[in-house]
């Protein structure tokens, strides 16, 4: 068994190892445990980088789709600071250096997360 997060593993992990029947998507665990991590560490390193814009509020983005992330851009950008991680997109502060926990302090302190990764679609749950 092998237990990945968001549909691009689970294609790379397929890929990878030729075993689709031993591939499956799953929750991601990195938000059941309870890290101790103040928000305002990676938030002021990323302060720090071009194109931060001081007293706006920030939106994480993790999109692995191109055309989302412009929208979010073409629509929030002028009112938010616009992060990326995983996948870089123009307009956008590029972060790839993060380790897990800035990953998970970076979460924790931006004022809204849009994602498309880490949730298995709710159908692989239904029984």
């Amino acid at each position: 068994y092998i237990g990945v997060r968001d549909a691009f593993t689970l294609r790379e992990t397929i890929s990878a190892t030729n075993t689709p029947e031993k591939v499956h998507l799953c929750c991601d665990p990195s938000f059941v445990f309870d890290f101790d991590i103040p928000a305002s560490d990676v938030m002021e390193r990323i302060a720090k980088k071009r194109g931060f814009r001081p007293g706006l509020k920030t939106i994480m983005v993790m999109l692995d789709n191109e055309e989302a992330a412009q929208y979010v851009r073409r629509t929030l950008g002028e009112k938010y600071n616009l992060i990326c991680v995983f996948e870089p997109h123009k307009g956008y502060i590029h972060c790839p250096e993060l380790d897990p926990f800035d990953w998970l302090s970076l979460i924790r302190g931006a004022d809204f997360v849009i994602a498309s990764f880490f949730q298995a679609p709710l159908t692989q749950y239904a029984a």
